[in-house]
């Protein structure tokens, strides 16, 4: 079952890469494609209009890096940051710096509150071109039937501009995880990072066994 899920998320990476393509190709046209439906999941959308500013950081545009979980992509990140000396990013708020002064996680761009998330606040400065950027899309859980993880591609193309928004309580003594997601206008390229399948169910099992084994 879970090789059929990784195989469906290849599938439907291979389009998205396919869309963004074409994406670029109608802007360079003069022509728009349509943006992706959300299947009326529970997701926040924000359509703002982009800014010029930015803090005096760099502006610059969102490369995906695209990866079923497991696949080695925080371990790419990773190397893509020491041998470039600057910060990458990320959909998923949890990986991230914290502001210490609003306990929020910090947005690439500041008219985009729901992400992307910079990986690093102030030990590395922002890349001037592109800003690799985590993404695991959709096709993908668990403890689920397959119905659940089977997506059409508007949502899965939706899912690749899904994360997670960490901010304090009221109380200020927790934080609370809210689902949102981002406007597609500046995301330009993609890699897509593919992992063995064989390799990627056992690194998946080992994975939820140390989750779980308590």
């Amino acid at each position: 079952r879970i090789s059929r899920k990784i195989c469906l998320s290849l599938v439907l990476a291979v389009v998205v890469l396919i869309t963004l393509t074409h994406r670029q190709e109608n802007k360079a046209n003069g022509s728009t494609a349509p943006r992706p439906i959300v299947d009326n999941r529970p997701y926040e959308t924000t359509q703002v209009p982009l800014a010029s500013d930015n803090h005096g950081r760099a502006q610059p545009a969102i490369a995906w890096l695209m990866s079923y979980p497991n696949s080695g992509t925080s371990y790419t990140m990773r190397l893509v940051q020491m041998v470039s000396n600057t910060t990458a990013a990320t959909n998923y708020g949890e990986e991230c710096d914290i502001d210490a002064r609003t306990g929020r996680t910090v947005p690439l761009y500041d008219d985009s509150p729901f992400g992307p998330y910079l990986r690093h606040i102030d030990t590395r400065p922002v890349p001037e071109a592109f800003i690799i950027t985590k993404t695991h899309c959709g096709g993908r859980c668990v403890h689920c039937p397959p119905e659940k993880y089977i997506e059409s591609v508007e949502s899965f193309y939706a899912r690749c501009l899904t994360g997670t928004l960490i901010e304090p309580t009221l109380s200020g003594k927790e934080v609370n995880k809210s689902r949102v997601q981002y406007s597609d206008d500046r995301v330009t390229k993609a890699i897509h990072l593919v992992r063995d399948p064989i390799n990627n169910v056992v690194a998946r099992f080992h994975l939820e066994y140390n989750n779980h084994k308590d």
